[in-house]
C-alpha cells in the first residue's frame, strides 16, 4: 500500500512482464536483449492490466458516484459500460479516434478529446533551438 493523490491509500502490485521473442531478422535493442535456454532473443515488456484495475474501482466505488467518465476509446469497457449504466450511472467516453459502434452505444455521451484539447491540455510554445 502507498500513499498518492493527497491522503488516499492506493493499492498497488508488482509489474507483470511478458516475453516478447523476436524474428530472426527483425531489429533488436540490444541493451534490452536477453537469451533464453535455447538460445531465442526476447525482451521483456511491462504488461498491463490496466482495465481490468478500472474495472474493479468502478465496481468498488458504485455507491459514491453517479457519473462514469473514461478517456479510453477502447472496446474492453463495453461491459463495464453497460453494467454501470444499469446501475443507473451515467457513463461518458471520451476518445481520441474511432471507436466501434458497440462501445459509442455503451455510453450516454461521446466527447472528442480534440474539441476539449485546449480545457485540458497545457500547451507550451516550442522555443528555437
Amino acid at each position: 500500500m502507498r500513499k498518492i493523490f493527497g491522503k488516499k491509500n492506493v493499492e498497488t502490485k508488482d509489474v507483470q512482464k511478458i516475453k516478447h521473442y523476436f524474428e530472426i531478422d527483425e531489429p533488436k535493442p540490444e541493451k534490452y536483449v536477453e537469451t533464453d535456454n535455447d538460445g531465442k532473443k526476447y525482451i521483456e515488456i511491462r504488461k498491463s492490466n490496466f482495465d481490468v484495475e478500472i474495472a474493479v474501482d468502478a465496481y468498488k466505488m458504485l455507491e459514491h458516484y453517479d457519473t462514469f467518465c473514461i478517456f479510453s476509446g477502447d472496446a474492453d469497457f463495453v461491459y463495464l459500460n453497460n453494467f454501470l449504466k444499469k446501475k443507473g450511472k451515467k457513463v461518458i467516453i471520451v476518445k481520441g479516434g474511432h471507436i466501434l459502434s458497440k462501445l459509442r452505444e455503451s455510453a450516454h455521451l461521446i466527447i472528442n478529446a480534440q474539441n476539449i484539447k485546449r480545457h485540458i491540455a497545457k500547451i507550451t510554445k516550442q522555443r528555437p533551438d
